[in-house]
């Protein structure tokens, strides 16, 4: 005899077991008071397709007149049993495997509300789907864009459970984490990650809730269950009037196409002009353009420096450069902006140590260009006391009035240099590191906004902070809850790309995403996985747009630029929950 579901009528304190083994196939009812023996309520006529039959089951639900609704994964299909019923009667598929809403893939975990509406994990579809009570077709409810790790995506759910607010939670078995899914709402938010510290397997068929909120796992492969107790509850108040252009739903391909391919070093930069062009920084100490179809890198696509490419290991004069570590196109004047601030090897004595430049550089895009103006930086490393020096700097951001901000992630600040100006000053952090919002540790992207506020991406902090125009502390925006995989956490996140909606994209390095925070939340959407199919790795710290919104990665260890293409955007039609 084989268990695969139990369901436990609080009513009438009565056990249901699915038990599936050679010859029973049957579901029986225990009474939870002493029985030594139970009673069989469904099957028991072998497997089969015929109502009055029943195969493996991982879906059991009595609901309060006790019907008992049974999911069979082999039939694809939820049938209903009412009372002292010797058959069966189709509530939910056709019997027949498929992917439209008609039908069902070998479904798993069932939830009825009271209403009689059915909640179905659809395993196969890689989805949820949502039968009113008589209806012959589904709505989908969560999932349904194929496999995958992304918010709006699922990965072989197996279990549903839907709370009194409207709450629906599936474990997403195939990806390792419980998905919360507000009313109306397809977007899922990650509210546990079974695959920290190895909480449950990827083989996980059951879970429920207790009366507290609690979260139960059967973790298959570790033999036990695990308890995912509450913090802290919301509830959930929706907007009367949402705003058509505050946000975008955006989907993007769970497939990154690889455009630019076989770099000789690792990429550090990635930025794009107006007419698309892709420029690309990498360890061997140069700059690329890449125009139309071009994928493979040559030495007519490098244009800085002009001079010694060949033999180039780089150099301080102004017409050489070091490791190049981010990149600034200023669309309006035709410059290119350098993070002159990694490391490069002088022939004569590389062996001993490597130099650095730690300066800002200004190229003109113009062809023919041979040398660089220094912007910023002296050349020398910079020290919190000094305001005319940088130290390493891992993105730049020059605003409408030619203002150049440096992200100095040595000195844990941000400075701000006017046009022509010999020093930068101080805009963010206090030049110390430190958690407090007075303080930034490890800053990596910038943005600016028209009236002059700052966005910094503060890595080693974990969080993405704002600095309204001269204030002496920031405002979290984005993580700042610890290091995590939650959808309100961020893990050494390293860039940052701001859309016209005003939506945020965060390249969230450590976790190996793509997160999408919508105006006023601090909910992350993960809109790219960049572990699925190794599309990118831990090491990427670098990451621009397009002026049709796909998305564009240096995948570091693979030495490539990876392409993330959006599939579809609409307006904003809803607000995820918050914390109230």
């Amino acid at each position: 005899m084989s268990i695969y579901s139990l369901f436990v009528d609080q009513n009438t304190n009565d056990l249901y077991i699915s038990d599936i083994g050679a010859y029973t196939f049957r579901i029986q009812r225990w009474t939870l008071n002493g029985a030594t023996a139970g009673v069989t309520v469904a099957g028991a006529n072998g497997p089969g397709p015929a109502l009055n039959q029943i195969s493996v089951i991982y879906g059991l639900f009595v609901d309060l007149n006790s019907n008992i609704f049974i999911s069979d994964i082999n039939y694809h299909r939820v049938t209903k049993w009412t009372p002292n019923a010797i058959s069966g009667i189709l509530v939910a598929g056709t019997g027949v495997s498929g992917s439209n809403l008609t039908q069902l893939n070998a479904p798993q975990g069932i939830w009825i509300e009271q209403s009689g509406n059915l909640f179905v994990a659809d395993t196969g579809n890689h989805r949820v789907v949502k039968w009113i009570n008589g209806a012959t077709t589904g709505i989908l409810v969560a999932g349904g864009q194929g496999p995958g790790s992304s918010s709006l995506q699922l990965n072989s759910p197996s279990s549903v459970i839907v709370d009194v607010y409207g709450n629906l939670f599936v474990l997403d078995q195939g990806n390792s984490r419980i998905q919360q899914f507000t009313p109306g709402n397809l977007i899922g938010v990650t509210i546990f990650d079974g695959s920290r510290n190895a909480t449950f397997s990827g083989l996980v068929y059951s879970m429920v809730m207790d009366s507290f909120g609690n979260l139960y796992v059967a973790d298959y492969y570790g033999s036990r269950v695990q308890k995912i107790s509450l913090v802290s509850a919301s509830v959930c108040t929706a907007s009367t009037t949402p705003s058509t252009n505050n946000c975008s739903s955006l989907i993007f391909n769970p497939n990154a196409n690889t455009v630019i391919s076989n770099l000789t070093g690792n990429p550090y930069a990635v930025a794009l002009d107006a007419y698309n062009n892709i420029y690309v920084t990498d360890s061997t100490i140069r700059v690329y353009k890449f125009s139309g179809n071009t994928t493979l890198p040559t030495s007519a696509n490098v244009i800085i420096p002009m001079t010694n490419q060949t033999i180039n290991t780089g150099g301080s004069t102004l017409s050489q450069i070091g490791l190049i570590n981010a990149l600034f196109i200023d669309q309006a004047s035709n410059n290119i902006y350098l993070s002159d601030t990694g490391s490069y090897c002088p022939p004569t004595y590389c062996y001993y140590y490597a130099m650095n430049n730690y300066r800002i550089q200004l190229w003109s895009l113009v062809p023919g260009t041979v040398a660089g103006t220094t912007v910023a930086g002296i050349g020398v490393y910079g020290a919190p006391g000094l305001y005319n020096t940088i130290a390493t700097s891992y993105d730049l951001y020059l605003d409408s009035n030619g203002t150049l901000f440096v992200s100095d992630y040595g000195n844990h600040r941000v400075t701000k240099w006017i046009r022509n100006s010999v020093s930068g000053i101080f805009v963010a952090g206090t030049g110390i590191s430190g958690s407090n919002l007075t303080y930034l540790n490890g800053p990596r992207g910038v943005w600016v906004y028209d009236n002059g506020d700052l966005l910094v991406v503060d890595s080693y902090n974990h969080r993405v902070v704002k600095w309204s125009m001269n204030a002496t502390s920031g405002i979290l925006v984005a993580g700042g809850l610890g290091q995590g995989p939650f959808s309100v956490q961020l893990s050494y996140p390293t860039a940052i790309v701001m859309d016209s909606y005003g939506n945020m994209f965060i390249l969230d390095s450590g976790n190996q995403r793509i997160q999408l925070f919508t105006p006023g939340s601090n909910i992350g959407i993960t809109v790219f996985d960049g572990s699925y199919n190794s599309a990118f790795s831990m090491s990427s710290s670098s990451m621009a747009m397009d002026s049709f919104g796909n998305l564009y990665v240096p995948d570091f260890n693979g030495m490539r630029i990876q392409k993330i293409n959006v599939v579809s955007s609409s307006s904003c039609t809803g607000m995820l929950c918050s914390r109230q």
